[in-house]
This record gives structure tokens, sequence and C-alpha cells, in this order.
């Protein structure tokens, strides 16, 4: 009888740690987390290479980088070309070793161009490059010919904020809708499918809005915990939070904070900890999150083994990579999306410096 009594606690308590710890796999459709057991301000003192890794890549920009191109708001990497908008609505494109490749600037109200870019994204298909620009209710494809080539227009009866190519068939949409936030459609712009009741402090604008984990695409809910991901293979959405337990601010405290103090709510922001940004990196991932009005940047497994630094006080990660003494450019972590490798920027100080792209590879 005691035995019988042992083996039923010990399957209780089995049971009970599966239902209260997260999945790593957000692939089924089900809600997950990503990261357990992960513990905030474990800081300590460290250089970039102990923290991320030794094998990494310096690329200069071939022109000085304040001259030509101002202010990055986004930079992509694809195929070994970087594609970078400025605050002037124009992209840039340089190879792999930064020299300066094409510009797409085509500001104005004629057919091929357009008024403001909202989103951008780069696509190889069939050996040819396209570039995809959200414009209002337009998606407009460019193709590289001895320059850019509006090539296609899609149309919405919406307006487009943010995108994400899924597949030759499927684009997830970030859009101005009244009701839904996210709108799932064919590539003549047809609606498929609706998902997530629009909630102001969830539309945080980001640079790189969607983020591809394992095979699903991520859709950050504000500067929650939560998220939403979208499941291509059954075209089906679910929820998820990044990390397990309750020190990170809950979707539900966000949407509190914000009836009780509308727009204000950021105000409160400094006092919580919360998450800024995260990508996968091989079987890890790397968290830009705030605690105590102070940033951190953490590298760390699914089960939050890893190491952590911080920006702001005490200083406790140390530039071994580039010629600045400062490390304040893993910060920008949140403008910049690789498709092999981690990206970073450091920004000019001098008229006469340039900007350096620093990647990280598993």
């Amino acid at each position: 009888m005691v035995l019988v009594k042992l083996i039923y606690r010990v399957c209780f308590v089995s049971l009970l740690v599966l239902l209260t710890s997260c999945s790593n796999n957000i692939k089924q459709g089900a809600a997950t987390c990503l990261i357990n057991n992960f513990v905030t301000e474990k800081t300590k003192k460290m250089t970039i290479s102990e923290l991320i890794g030794k094998n990494y890549k310096l690329t200069e920009l071939n022109e000085n980088g304040n001259r030509l191109i101002g202010k990055i708001n986004k930079i992509l990497k694809r195929k070994n070309n970087y594609f970078i908008l400025s605050d002037d609505n124009r992209i840039y494109q340089f190879d792999e070793k930064g020299n300066f490749y094409s510009l797409l600037n085509k500001l104005g109200k004629g057919p091929e161009e357009y008024t403001r870019i909202e989103d951008f994204d780069v696509y190889n298909l069939n050996g040819e490059v396209y570039l995809w620009l959200a414009n209002a209710n337009f998606i407009k494809i460019y193709k590289f010919n001895n320059g850019w080539k509006l090539v296609d227009t899609v149309k919405f009866p919406f307006v487009v904020h943010k995108f994400k190519r899924v597949d030759d068939t499927h684009i997830l949409l970030m859009t101005g809708k009244k009701d839904k936030s996210l709108t799932l459609v064919n590539m003549q712009g047809n609606t498929i499918k609706e998902f997530l009741d629009k909630e102001i402090p969830f539309l945080t604008f980001r640079p790189v809005q969607f983020l591809s984990i394992d095979s699903s695409i991520i859709f950050p809910l504000g500067m929650s915990n939560s998220f939403v991901s979208y499941h291509s293979n059954n075209e089906e959405f679910s929820f998820g939070n990044y990390i397990s337990g309750d020190e990170f601010l809950s979707k539900e405290e966000l949407l509190t904070m914000f009836k009780k103090k509308g727009y204000d709510y950021f105000l409160e922001l400094k006092n919580k900890c919360y998450i800024k940004s995260i990508r996968s990196f091989g079987d890890r991932f790397v968290v830009d999150y705030s605690f105590n009005n102070s940033r951190a940047l953490a590298v760390v497994n699914h089960n939050g083994q890893g190491n952590q630094v911080r920006f702001g006080g005490e200083l406790t990660i140390l530039n071994d990579i580039t010629s600045k003494k400062e490390a304040r450019f893993l910060l920008s972590l949140l403008i910049a999306d690789s498709d092999n490798s981690l990206l970073f920027v450091q920004e000019p100080e001098e008229m006469s410096e340039k900007y350096v792209l620093i990647e990280f590879f598993e």
C-alpha cells in the first residue's frame, strides 16, 4: 500500500511538472514557451566572445556610413548581401565584402514609386533577387536588373504596417484593420484567416516584426512576455510565452497598465521586467531585456543555461571584437536580421568612421 501511494505521488508530481513547465516545441500549435528556468540579474563581467562565441566576422561598409546612409532603421542579410533601410526611405545594398552594390530610391507618387517604406524584406526566388516593401495599402515588388524595377504590386483594402512572406502562396500581415491585427492572405491579397483582437499595447512597431524560430513565425505582443506564433504546416495561430514563470511582464499585466494609464503606460515600463527583442541562434536564444530600468543581454539555451551581461549601472561586458571600447552595438539586435548569422551594427561616431557589421556564426 505504501508503495502504491509512493508511485501515485511520483506520477502526480511528474504530471504537475509537465503541465506547468514550458514545452520547447512550438510546432504543434499549442501554447508553449521557449525558455525555462531563466533568472534575471545573473550578470557577470565577461568579453563579447565569451558571451556569444569566437566565430565572428567584421565587415566595414566601403563608404563613410554616416555620409551615405544616415540613420539605419532596419538591416537584413540575405544570401551574403546586406540590405539597409535608412531613415530617408532608401534601401542600400552592399555585398559580402561591404562594397556598395545598389540603391532603391523611388520616393514619389508615380506608379513605380512609394510614398514611404513601412517595412521591407528580400527574397531569392529561382535565382533572382526580389525586394518587397510595404507602402500604405500596397506591397510593391521590385526585381534587380541594372537597377530596381517594379515587377508586381499586391493591393489590399487596408493599410499594411508589417509583413512576412511565409512561402510561395501565403503572406502574413500586421494590418490597420479595426478589429484584428494579424491577417493571412494569398499572393493575390485575398484574406484567408484573421487572428488577434486589436489591442494597442500589443502593436509596438519593431524594425524586425516577425521572427522565424524553428518552423514557426513569431509575432511579439508588445513588450510583454507573450507572442503569437503562426504554423505554416496547418495554417494555425497560437499563443506562447518566451520565458517560463511570472518575473516578466505578462500580456494581461500589459493590458491592465494600458487601461489604467492610457498611452502613458510606457512610463510604467521602467519599473517592469520585459522583453525588448529575442533571436534564435543555433540551439540558443539571445534575449535583449530590461529590468530595474537597465538593459541586459542574455545568451541561453532552452533551459535558461548560459550567460548574461548588463548595460547601464556597472557595465559588465567588455568589447574584445572591435576597436571600440564600449559594446553597446550589441543592443542593435532589434533592427537586424540575418538568414545565416547573428547580426549587429556598430554605428560611426565621427564623419571619418565607417559602419561596421558584426556577425556571429554557430
